[in-house]
């Protein structure tokens, strides 16, 4: 049975390995799932699965790309971006933040962590698609940074941030969309 297609996939759900190996989709299911065990296939949630070797070879880039399609919809943001946006010089090795609509999850593959932050809708803004991703940007990554760590959700070096990389007028514009209990806190922090 001739799999190599899925070699080219950055991720492939069971309707592909049937399609790739002309199998039934229970078949399909099976076949999956013995992948898993011996290690050629990792799962990183239900019929969402990367080849192995693959995974380990994927740079950055392609472990971005994977967060975006592991919870749709959803944006890089946190640490993550602030890096991504060269704000911070903390660089999360092998863990990729992200936020979204629907839940908080973490989801592992190997040593790799991807992190889901969920933010109420009226929140989720602040990010553009670059290329083949939906980013924050780096003034909103530090919003959404801050504000979960004042949720106690996240935590933010202050020390590790590169001020003069955000732009002071988004900043403030964004931040009038926070709520006011937020907006005092950072306005306090802003002072010091």
């Amino acid at each position: 049975m001739d799999l190599s297609a899925l070699k080219e996939k950055l991720f492939f759900g069971v309707h592909d390995v049937a399609r790739a190996g002309g199998l039934t989709l229970p078949s399909a299911h099976v076949l999956c799932s013995r992948c898993v065990k011996d290690g050629r296939f990792l799962r990183l949630k239900r019929d969402f699965y990367v080849i192995a070797d693959n995974f380990r070879q994927y740079g950055t880039r392609r472990r971005l790309q994977l967060a975006n399609w592991l919870q749709v919809p959803s944006y890089i943001s946190l640490t993550t971006a602030l890096a991504y946006h060269e704000v911070t010089s903390q660089v999360p090795r092998d863990r990729f933040e992200s936020v979204s609509l629907h839940r908080s999850k973490t989801i592992r593959a190997g040593n790799t962590t991807f992190v889901y932050h969920k933010l109420h809708q009226r929140l989720y803004f602040g990010f553009t698609r670059r290329e083949d991703l939906f980013l924050a940007e780096p003034e909103k990554a530090l919003l959404d940074a801050a504000y979960l760590s004042v949720l106690g959700h996240s935590a933010i070096d202050r020390d590790a941030l590169d001020h003069d990389r955000i732009d002071a007028q988004r900043f403030g514009e964004y931040l009038t969309l926070f709520p006011q209990r937020f907006r005092r806190k950072m306005e306090a922090l802003c002072r010091t």
